[in-house]
């Protein structure tokens, strides 16, 4: 499972919950850092607890809502929403993280060179890959 929210920089993060605690939080010390609206420095914390990731309030001078109810502890599941402050955090499967085009280029040129490899062979296998996978 993963925590999606978007940051305070307006970007959509995905946090994967293991076994270490998450703190969400205006404070430094938070491991997902919130600042727009009533968001105390250690606001609440997501722990796996017994097998179950639990969502607790960690401060008694504030609120922590999941799916609309204020909660000071709550088992989540998946399509749960968190809301800290002004923000909206969602519970969701985890997804793997493709990796970027950067990354490919970097890949390929090492190949290349490795296997001394010209652009049309490269080309040409990448091509037999995609015609091998099944059309959706």
């Amino acid at each position: 499972m993963q925590i999606r929210y978007i940051n305070d920089q307006g970007q959509h993060v995905a946090v994967p919950l293991g076994t270490e605690p998450i703190m969400i939080g205006s404070g430094q010390e938070a491991d997902i850092r919130l600042s727009d609206g009533p968001v105390s420095p250690l606001h609440c914390s997501v722990r796996l607890w017994d097998g179950d990731y639990c969502v607790k309030n960690q401060d008694p001078e504030t609120k922590t809502y999941v799916n609309g109810q204020i909660v000071e502890v709550a088992k989540l599941e998946l399509g749960d929403k968190i809301t800290v402050g002004n923000h909206n955090l969602f519970v969701e499967r985890q997804t793997k993280k493709s990796p970027g085009a950067n990354t490919l280029i970097r890949k390929i040129g090492k190949e290349m060179h490795s296997e001394r490899k010209n652009y049309s062979s490269m080309l040409s296998e990448l091509v037999q890959e995609a015609e091998k996978k099944p059309k959706p």
